[in-house]
Parts: C-alpha cells; structure tokens; sequence
C-alpha cells in the first residue's frame, strides 16, 4: 500500500546533461496513534511489543504528537512515561505525519477548538495531536485514529473517520484468537489494573469484559 508522486526536473547546460528526482513514497496507515494511546501502550513492555511486532510499517504517528510528547518530557515536573513512550514510538513508528496547508491546519484549528470546549486544558496545544491525526487521516482517506481520548474518538466518527482505542484493539485481537499466547488474562488484567493505578482509567473493565467486545467508555 503505497503511493509514489514524483516530477523529473532535466536541464542541459554546456552538453552537460543533469536529472533530478523529486519523489516521495507515503505508507498508507491502518493507524494514527495519538499521545495519549503512545502514553499508555508505552506503560505495558508487552501490549507494547505486541503492537510494534503486529502492526510494524503499519501504524504511524503524527509530528505534533512527538512535539507534546517532548513538552511532556522536559516540563517541570517532567513526566517520565513521555520519555518511554517518545522512546518506544521513535523506535518504529517511522518519520512522523505533518499536515501542511494554509486549509488543511485551519480544519486542525477547528477540530482543536472542538475538542476544547467545555474541557480544562487551556493551553494552545490540547488536543492538537488528536486534531492534527483525524485531519491526516480524513486526508489519507482510509486508516483509523487509535485514541485514549473519548472525545477525539467521537469527533473522529463524526467526522467519518474510523476510530477505536487501545483497549479497543485488544478486544478486537482477543475475539479473534490472535497471540493467544500474548494476550493472556494475567497480560491484559495486568495492562488494564495498571492503567487505573495511573489515573489513565477510570471504568472497572477486565479480560472478560473485552472477550465480550463490552467496552464501556472505551469503544
């Protein structure tokens, strides 16, 4: 799944013959993970391989992400899961996605501003990664948002984008019988209890939950 624009430039000057190739390949994504779902696949070493290993030159992330990711990092007091997850992303993710366009950062705006209303975060950068990821992807014309984030999930399916959280992909694995062996109830129970014990989840889901495809909140 790859696409490839390119223009060749050729010019003669003094029987000297030069062609340059101005190209560029752009993987097609099953997915755009935001910080938020980077933050808490990060918490887990194997939710974490399991996703890298499965969804390798599949999944990708955008440059905003990587950026808040970094604020996260060297902000006072630092957030030391910023640093592993900017770590694990940076490891196959690949170059991060921009979205470039005096429109297309305009619809990012607007997306933003969406996903602000009536929440806390003030800052010019909430919920700028997930805006920035739905609009790359409305762009892409295929792929899902893969969000922690409720509210971006729902703006995303507004928008007609697909979109499903981290626990979301788990349940869709489990149901299927895939890496059986991976995702056991200890591994899963595990990922989940560690979720809640830093403030990430609130809803009292478990492995039979997601066996079950009953998701609560994190549909």
């Amino acid at each position: 799944k790859f696409w490839q624009g390119a223009t060749e430039i050729a010019s003669t000057e003094s029987g000297y013959f030069s062609s340059v190739l101005v190209g560029l390949w752009c993987r097609m994504l099953d997915f755009l993970l935001d910080t938020c779902s980077l933050i808490n696949v990060s918490y887990c070493p194997s939710i974490a391989l399991l996703f890298r290993t499965r969804y390798d030159h599949r999944a990708g992330w955008v440059r905003v992400a990587q950026e808040e990711l970094a604020r996260e990092r060297m902000k006072l007091p630092p957030n030391p899961q910023a640093g592993r997850a900017m770590n694990w992303a940076s490891s196959w993710l690949g170059m991060p996605v921009e979205v470039l366009g005096e429109d297309r950062l305009n619809l990012v705006d607007e997306i933003r501003k969406a996903l602000a209303a009536g929440s806390e975060q003030r800052s010019q950068f909430a919920h700028l990664g997930e805006a920035t990821a739905i609009v790359a992807l409305l762009d892409q014309g295929t792929g899902r948002l893969l969000s922690d984030d409720l509210g971006a999930r729902g703006e995303a399916r507004r928008r007609r984008v697909q979109a499903i959280s981290s626990v979301g992909v788990l349940s869709e694995l489990i149901i299927r019988g895939v890496e059986p062996s991976v995702l056991t109830e200890a591994v899963v129970d595990g990922y989940l209890d560690t979720l809640r014990k830093n403030g990430r989840m609130n809803a009292r889901l478990t492995y039979a939950d997601l066996a079950r495809g009953d998701l609560g909140p994190w549909a």
